[in-house]
């Protein structure tokens, strides 16, 4: 029998959670998942570039050990679209900054 070997090359970046909304100053952790031509699935979160689309609703970082953490910036509200970019191939999904605010706090236990 033959085995021939074949690099699999990427075919498109999926990127979770899609579309979500957050609150203005609150964080959402995004996932970067490569989808390859050989049906594989891998995690590309560290190895993207992440971008919004309009910083002045949400930043992403690309700093290590945060990679793919957005942080809604927008007090009154906004959408935008976050990126991720890898070999030339981009994911994206869109990403709701609410101006909701806190307007309460609970702690638990009681006792």
């Amino acid at each position: 029998t033959t085995l021939t070997i074949t690099a699999a090359s990427l075919s498109s970046i999926t990127v979770l959670p899609a579309n979500k909304t957050i609150a203005d100053s609150t964080t959402l952790q995004y996932t970067a998942l490569g989808n390859y031509s050989d049906h594989t699935i891998q995690d590309l979160t560290k190895q993207v570039t992440w971008t919004s689309t309009d910083p002045n609703v949400a930043n992403i970082s690309n700093a290590p050990g945060y990679q793919g953490l957005a942080t809604g910036v927008a007090h009154n509200g906004g959408n935008t679209s976050i990126k991720a970019e890898f070999q030339n191939v981009i994911g994206q999904t869109d990403l709701t900054v609410s101006a909701a605010t806190l307007t309460s706090i609970t702690v638990t236990p009681t006792n």
